[in-house]
């Protein structure tokens, strides 16, 4: 054998090389099923196999395959009536075993099931996820109205109360590309003295910042309002946002209310068992 002819393991297959780089380690299958489950978090709705395969640039027949497999194993449903594929039982139950185990959404979750006995509405704890603000808790309070939350949902910056309180503290480059989504996206089928630009965003921000929390009525659900405010954590960067919906009408929404001085007592005390100062 010449000193220049490459010598392979026995093990190793021919066209194989011998070592890959860090971010090829591992087990390519589970890291491509675990893409498709974030791409469908990240869609707002239920989608179809087309959808997905378009959203990950996935063939068809190979997203078939993997849809097929995980909706075997509860990550994901699929509803035969729709033809449509979601978040199934197994990735909400990990999903909330995961927030479970911090400590901080444990502690919030205390405060607002105090609150919603307090204020007899629904509540809802909302963190910044990959696609925007994210419901990750809600308690039902005593509405004569039923009201369903689904955990995991994404809600919009401009026309909910807990968006926009993301929206007026967060920094402006992290909300940039969703806040350009969801204007286009309100500004399209709204009319035009309630289309939103720059003038107007900035006058939400300003409002929220000055009041300490956000209240939106009828905007994203007719008959139905919310009053939102922030939670900080140590360092002053916002931790999550807890948000009081009712019926329109039928509780006091004002920034002055009752329900308002509830749920800005409330949060200020969780930032600061958070570490923050408020």
């Amino acid at each position: 054998m010449s000193l220049g002819a490459e010598i392979r393991p026995k093990s190793q297959l021919r066209g194989r090389p011998s070592t890959r780089a860090p971010k090829e380690a591992g087990n390519r299958t589970l890291v491509t099923g675990v893409e498709l489950l974030l791409a469908l978090s990240r869609m707002n709705d239920p989608a179809t196999l087309t959808q997905i395969a378009q959203r990950t640039g996935m063939q068809i027949s190979r997203a078939y395959r993997y849809l097929t497999a995980l909706n075997q194993t509860g990550l994901l449903r699929h509803d035969p009536a729709t033809g449509k594929y979601d978040l199934g039982p197994a990735a909400i139950e990990l999903g909330m075993a995961a927030m479970g185990r911090l400590d901080a959404v444990r502690v919030a979750s205390d405060v607002m099931r105090r609150l919603t006995e307090e204020v007899n509405l629904v509540s809802i704890l909302s963190v910044w996820g990959s696609n925007g603000p994210t419901v990750i808790k809600w308690e039902q309070g005593r509405l004569d109205l039923s009201v369903r939350i689904r955990e995991g949902l994404n809600l919009p910056l401009t026309i909910s109360a807990t968006g926009r309180v993301f929206l007026a503290n967060l920094e402006p480059a992290e909300t940039k590309k969703l806040l350009e989504r969801d204007v286009r996206a309100w500004n399209a089928a709204a009319p035009a003295r309630d289309k939103l630009d720059r003038k107007k965003l900035d006058a939400i921000r300003k409002e929220v910042l000055r009041h300490g929390l956000a209240c939106t009525l009828g905007l994203r659900t007719r008959h139905m309002g919310a009053l939102a405010a922030p939670v900080f954590e140590q360092g002053g960067r916002l931790a999550m946002v807890i948000a009081l919906i009712g019926v329109v009408g039928s509780f006091d929404s004002s920034h002055g209310g009752i329900p308002a001085a509830a749920l800005k007592a409330a949060t200020q005390r969780l930032s600061r068992m958070l570490g923050a100062q408020v």
